[in-house]
């Protein structure tokens, strides 16, 4: 089936599965009390099709497509078996379609759906929470960027760098346990008071296998050491637009310095780290869940074993000021990844330099248009990461892109036939 049918195909079935309402309310306990109990467990889909078109500039002209299909399974273990504060989730991803980026010719990413065609078990753990939700442990396959590193106002936009930052995502062999590859480990998550969340977690120091990016890979090599990361968050419990983060991050096992002396002897080796700060800040509400968001991040890598130096990122998000018919959402976002000295200094050498900072600018809108179905138009500019000699030999120019997300989901909901005592619902 070429490309275009296929295209033709999945955007079909997202506006059949979107009409097919009646599918997606929950299944009623036998004594009709559905209202007062939680689901046993839910089933969930999700279709995301992404079409990006370079109108202008890059390596080349051309629209990819992109899609991806999520599949997710998660248990309140209280409500299914009877074991209090414990949760169980399983989800899939099959990713499909050209890159973006390869005729953008950037270096973050201009679409976060951007991975290997293929289909893997993405998330598998086990949660359990105690101390009435004061205090919560997790084990398994799990998504770093679920909690940590995490502006929910900059999940609108479709460049990957408003995701994971890319200070972060760039690091390791194979990149820390995000997407598209996840790795096993242990959370630990505490509330000491209502308003301060502090993270701590342990995962694989290499996500599936580097050399085979083709299906789920999970394997615990000798060299792999841990990836170790931090996070404090503070809430406002007035206002839950509001949050503050400062997270930390580590590899335990040494990686070699990008740039080396010639007359250098043994290759030196550090152990790749950085933090960063993050928040999101209400700047003004109104009626109708009206509201204007504005989001910042800014993070750093050691450059020594790094691409990047530093990251800035922020924007501000526009919530339901179009219309009142329909949910809607338009952002502006900006996303500045800054080259170190040590990386330039080796495409110096190779001669190929590159400019000291890659920016990019994103301005998106997402509409509701029932339920299940949402659409948004997006428009990008990505600068050159070449420098102006070396980006006429390459054919690539900074990139100007435009296209539209299709996004639906569709949710079922099991309850148990004898209801168990009220609770509240574990959640990551």
């Amino acid at each position: 089936m070429t490309r275009s049918k296929l295209l033709s195909v999945n955007l079909l079935a997202c506006v059949c599965v979107s009409l097919i309402t009646p599918l997606s309310s929950s299944v009623s306990a036998a004594d009709g009390s559905d209202s007062a109990e939680l689901p046993a467990f839910e089933i969930g889909f999700d279709y995301t099709a992404d079409l990006l078109s370079i109108v202008d500039g890059g390596v080349e002209r051309g629209t990819p497509y992109l899609h991806l299909v999520r599949t997710e399974f998660s248990s309140d273990l209280h409500q299914l078996i009877g074991v209090p504060g414990g949760a169980f989730f399983v989800s899939s991803h099959w990713t499909s379609g050209g890159s973006p980026s390869e005729f953008a010719g950037d270096m973050q990413a201009v679409s976060s759906l951007d991975a290997h065609d293929t289909w893997k078990l993405y998330e598998a753990w086990v949660q359990q929470e105690m101390l009435d939700g004061g205090f919560s442990w997790l084990l398994g396959l799990y998504d770093l960027n679920s909690e940590f590193d995490l502006v929910d106002e900059a999940g609108l936009f479709v460049h990957a760098s408003f995701g994971i930052g890319p200070d972060l995502a760039q690091s390791g062999e194979n990149g820390p346990s995000v997407f598209p590859t996840t790795s096993v480990g242990l959370r630990l998550k505490t509330r000491p008071v209502s308003s301060v969340t502090v993270l701590l977690t342990a995962l694989d120091g290499v996500p599936g296998d580097p050399d085979e990016h083709d299906g789920t890979h999970i394997t615990f090599e000798s060299g792999d050491g841990l990836f170790l990361a931090g996070e404090i968050q503070f809430y406002r419990q007035s206002d839950d637009m509001f949050k503050l983060a400062a997270g930390t991050w580590l590899y335990t096992s040494r990686t070699a310095h990008l740039h080396v002396e010639v007359d250098h002897g043994e290759v030196p080796r550090s152990r790749s780290r950085g933090g960063y700060l993050l928040g999101q800040f209400p700047v003004w509400s109104g009626g109708d869940s009206q509201s204007i968001v504005a989001f910042s991040r800014v993070g750093m890598a050691l450059p020594e074993v790094n691409r990047l130096g530093w990251y800035a990122g922020g924007g501000v998000t526009l919530n339901n000021l179009l219309t009142s018919r329909i949910g809607n959402t338009v952002g502006l976002g900006y996303a500045a990844a800054v080259n170190g000295n040590d990386y330039k200094r080796v495409s110096e050498d190779n001669g190929s330099p590159v400019n000291d900072y890659e920016l990019a600018l994103e301005l998106t809108g997402r509409f509701e248009l029932n339920q299940y179905l949402t659409l948004q138009p997006d428009v990008q500019y990505s600068q050159s990461q070449l420098r102006s000699v070396d980006r006429q030999r390459a054919g690539g120019r900074s990139a100007f892109l435009a296209g539209v997300l299709v996004d639906t989901f569709w949710l079922r909901q099991v309850r148990r036939s004898i209801p168990l005592p009220r609770m509240a619902r574990a959640t990551a």
